[in-house]
């Protein structure tokens, strides 16, 4: 076939033509996207911990064991191991580009399953997970109290109660990571008492692991003449500190009874004490989302996020709140954005340049007049970009339970304009010369001069109650406008 067949037949070079762009349409709309694209080919996460030992320890005794049993896996090409001196073990395995990421997940945790017998009991008792996830991060959020009434632990326990399992069932998720532990009933022995009584720690996890566990106790009157059957219940795993405190470690035959809170400090606390994080100040825990291999990046941060407003609306008014770290972000700039002075092009040009970037992370950046600021760009008539907005004096802001008051300050031209003005137009102040001659000091913008709005002012106290208020150079009016308003001032 040559290029006369196509001349001679054009009702078949137009199917095929029409054939192609039909091809391009769908492929458009199914070719997966990543948000952040991972030019690494799968990879298989082998993660573990291994409670109270130390990085060399996990090195010995759970990474050397995996290792050998996970090496020479089918289209593997090589891997890597971390361990921390918190007790966790992770170890990435990395495939041939290409390879179906589901088989290779079942060849790993295959070779994992025969390397079981050889790890310690502990971590035989946690569990070694096997999960295929990319490397990049999909999106980060956070959950903060704004009033400090809950803590860290209780976040992340919330985290994993309500907003993990959900996230996780999004199809493209591969793993999500809680910074922080859930709650643990932490037992802190006392070395001096425990030696008055002999006793060392296995001593302790032994009774622990007889008296705190759930069993079948059986069943009173089966098979027999008997009416009723009952079946026998006790009390099975404990719950609060005070009952842990009633375990007897040692009892004599004299009656004498050793419980386990006199020899140690018991309190229900968190699981490992590694990570300590805080959301401006206040106790909050970060999240991390991973994808898995060949997803929609778009698609599920989409969903993640649609998922998050629903959530949303079930915490806590004031006490709660979501901060999202990669998507769904709200920046106030307060002040001197440069638009109208010198280079005004550069910046307008940075805001067109990133308008479609952030309209589709859903992002939001707030503009607050400054005095390196031409106005005419605060009311509306010349900043006409998606998700860039510059809001007029006294507009009010309400978001994740702030109530935001953005008034601009007071105005000036910008030093470098007012200079080649002044140098233009052949201005010059000499020392006999009264300086009200000098441009310098004359030059505004049209109807620039900073005016209180006392109306304006007055009528918003009685429809919000402002927290916080977003300025540049404030008004003495805004200074002293409450005291219980917060001051964010520009730079």
């Amino acid at each position: 076939m040559n290029l006369r067949t196509f001349i001679e037949r054009p009702v078949f070079s137009a199917v095929i033509s029409i054939t192609i762009v039909i091809l391009g349409i769908i492929g458009l709309f199914t070719l997966p996207v990543e948000q952040y694209p991972d030019i690494a080919p799968p990879t298989i996460m082998v993660s573990t911990t291994y409670y109270g030992a130390s990085a060399e320890t996990l090195q010995k005794s759970v990474i050397a064991p995996l290792e050998e049993a996970i090496n020479g896996v089918e289209d593997m090409t090589y891997m890597t191991s971390t361990a921390s001196n918190a007790g966790s073990v992770s170890i990435t395995v990395y495939f041939k580009q290409g390879t179906d990421p589901d088989m290779a997940a079942v060849n790993v945790q295959n070779r994992v399953s025969k390397a079981t017998g050889q790890l310690p009991a502990e971590v035989t008792q946690v569990g070694v997970t096997t999960s295929k996830r990319q490397t990049s991060i999909l999106q980060m959020f956070s959950l903060y109290s704004p009033d400090d009434s809950y803590d860290e632990n209780f976040l992340a326990n919330y985290i994993s109660i309500n907003l993990k399992p959900q996230i996780l069932r999004i199809s493209g998720v591969g793993d999500m990571m809680i910074m922080g532990g859930d709650y643990s009933m932490r037992i802190w022995m006392k070395p001096d008492v425990m030696a008055q009584y002999k006793l060392i720690p296995s001593d302790v996890t032994a009774v622990l692991a007889e008296q705190n566990i759930e069993s079948a106790t059986g069943s009173f009157g089966e098979n027999s003449d008997e009416t009723y059957q009952y079946t026998m219940k006790y009390t099975g795993r404990l719950i609060t500190p005070e009952e842990f405190g009633d375990i007897v470690i040692r009892s004599t035959e004299d009656g004498e009874v050793l419980k386990l809170k006199d020899i140690a400090d018991i309190e229900l606390g968190k699981d490992s004490y590694a990570y300590k994080g805080t959301m401006d100040g206040h106790p909050g825990i970060s999240c991390m989302v991973f994808q898995t291999a060949g997803s929609n990046a778009t698609e599920v941060n989409r969903q993640i996020d649609r998922l998050l407003e629903e959530a949303r609306k079930d915490l806590p008014k004031g006490k709660l709140c979501i901060q999202y770290q990669l998507t769904d972000t709200l920046l106030i700039v307060a002040g001197d954005c440069g638009f109208g002075f010198e280079k005004k092009e550069y910046y307008e040009q940075i805001v067109r340049r990133n308008a479609k970037r952030m309209n589709q992370a859903n992002n939001w950046i707030v503009f607050v007049r400054g005095n390196h600021d031409n106005p005419a760009y605060f009311d509306g008539a010349m900043l006409n970009f998606k998700r860039f907005v510059a809001v007029p004096d006294y507009s009010i802001l309400q978001v994740c339970n702030h109530t935001i008051l953005c008034v601009g300050g007071a105005i000036s031209i910008d030093r470098i304009y007012r200079i080649n003005e002044w140098n233009r137009n052949k201005y010059r102040v000499h020392s006999n010369e009264s300086q009200e001659n000098d441009i310098s000091r004359n030059l505004y913008w049209q109807n620039e001069v900073p005016v209180y709005d006392p109306n304006k002012m007055n009528a918003i106290p009685a429809s919000f109650l402002i927290d916080t208020v977003v300025t540049h150079i404030p008004h003495l009016h805004i200074v002293n406008y409450s005291p219980k308003t917060t001051l964010a001032n520009g730079l």
